[in-house]
């Protein structure tokens, strides 16, 4: 996680939401939050995406995705 960005690579194909329901579910996975937790508020047709995680904060997100590398 850089300037409050986090680089991500899935490999499912940006095809009917493929893509963004493998990134919510690995996030979700490591943040230890619901799927439902994670909204895409804008970036659902980009390689750029904003999120939210509803229940942490962004220093709560940080601190749980530093150190972790996801290839």
């Amino acid at each position: 996680m850089r300037d409050d960005l986090l680089t991500v690579k899935v490999s499912a194909p940006p095809v009917e939401g493929s893509a963004n329901k493998a990134l919510i579910a690995l996030l979700a996975e490591k943040l230890r939050v619901s799927k439902s937790s994670i909204d895409i508020i804008s970036g659902k047709k980009s390689r750029l995406k904003l999120l939210r995680v509803h229940g942490l904060s962004l220093q709560q997100v940080k601190a749980l995705l530093s150190g972790i590398i996801i290839l």
